[in-house]
């Protein structure tokens, strides 16, 4: 393991423009900055392993996600905002143009900054969004209702009622996630810092637990539209890691083949990893990725177009 970081992290938080509070990290470091975002069941901390990783030469930014960690919530979510939540931490800390590379969650809000900023290098680490795959035998669309039913009920438990309550109510909340962790053998050395963050302080002392409900709702609400349409908007160098090990749908690297085929900016790389592996229990060859790809792809070069193994 390697930390190319020396520096205190500084905290903060901007006002989005609907007025919702996003928090972020900022590392510091020199050169062009990248963002990092976290899944849906994670939060800042958990790119924590990643950012310390990859703070040469470039400066680094983390944030919660609106509806996630200490940022705030609105009264719907959706992926524009998040777009524009990352253009006002680049606003507010004047870093110029910003690369973003996000896992899971995080990694659907980076193909969607691509989209609108054509100018800036995008990793996707697993991040697909919800939806369907056009490439399937009627086996396959069978077993995909399945997955996508178990995912579902996965998410739903994750952010079952009530959510929020008072401090004890906290300790047994976190005490789940913590459990929730070990089952997913998640490698984070701060697992419980992260967990906490999960809880966002009320004015009356109570607590209210992220990810919301709200957040995954509006994301399940259509499911009609391809697991990476959001990548075929993507005109700027763009790497999307493919945990192999994530027991993804069949028929999603039948998308993925039509996507570099069709794109010549994107690069695949399937991992042998499962689908919080990058974060931390193999954040050093993730981390490597990263960085050969940012740097093979300075200048606005794009990707070779391959998919490697």
């Amino acid at each position: 393991m390697y930390d190319t970081m020396g520096s205190v992290a500084a905290d903060g938080t901007v006002t989005a423009h609907d007025g919702v509070p996003i928090a972020y990290r900022d590392y510091g470091g020199s050169g062009r900055a990248l963002v990092l975002l976290h899944g849906v069941g994670g939060n800042l901390e958990s790119m924590d392993g990643l950012a310390r990783r990859l703070g040469t030469g470039r400066r680094i930014i983390t944030a919660d996600i609106r509806f996630c960690g200490q940022s705030g919530e609105a009264e719907r979510f959706s992926f524009a905002d998040t777009v524009a939540d990352i253009e006002t931490i680049a606003a507010e800390l004047a870093t110029g143009q910003v690369d973003v590379a996000g896992a899971s969650l995080g990694g659907v809000v980076a193909g969607h900054y691509g989209g609108r900023h054509p100018e800036s290098r995008i990793v996707s680490i697993d991040g697909f969004a919800a939806g369907t795959v056009r490439h399937a035998t009627p086996e396959d669309a069978a077993a995909f209702d399945v997955w996508a039913a178990g995912t579902r009920a996965g998410l739903e438990a994750m952010t079952a009622p009530p959510e929020s309550g008072d401090q004890d109510w906290l300790e047994a909340e976190l005490q789940k996630v913590l459990t929730f962790f070990d089952r997913l053998n998640y490698g984070s050395p701060h697992a419980e810092v992260e967990a906490r963050r999960h809880f966002l302080a009320l004015p009356d002392g109570t607590f209210r637990r992220h990810p919301a409900r709200r957040l995954l709702d509006d994301q399940l609400a259509d499911m009609s539209r391809s697991m990476v349409h959001m990548f075929h908007d993507c005109t700027g160098p763009t790497l999307i890691l493919f945990c192999t090990e994530a027991n993804w749908p069949a028929g999603l690297e039948l998308e993925l083949n039509d996507l570099v085929a069709a794109k010549p900016n994107i690069e695949v790389v399937r991992l042998p990893l499962t689908h919080v592996d990058p974060m931390w229990n193999a954040a050093d060859h993730t981390a490597e990725l990263i960085d050969q790809f940012l740097t093979s792809s300075a200048g606005g070069r794009p990707p070779s177009g391959r998919q490697a193994s």
